[in-house]
């Protein structure tokens, strides 16, 4: 049986909040990157890091996404 897809929504919104009070940095770059739209070099434009940093971090929040919804 499948989730109903405002529960996949309200996961999602509650992995945002965890991810927001484990490390606000993150959670912008998920606001900017994926609800924004903007490429990652806008993104570390925006939040003032390197490219390659901001790609670690996208990375990781990927990875952290995967497993906190799963």
């Amino acid at each position: 049986m499948q989730a109903a897809p405002t529960d996949d929504v309200l996961a999602v919104h509650e992995a945002l909040d965890e991810l927001e009070r484990q490390d606000p940095v993150k959670a912008q770059i998920v606001l900017l990157r994926y609800f924004s739209g903007l490429t990652t070099a806008e993104t570390a434009e925006v939040l003032g890091m390197a490219e390659r940093t901001l790609d670690r971090h996208w990375r990781y929040i990927k990875a952290w996404l995967l497993k906190r919804l799963r």
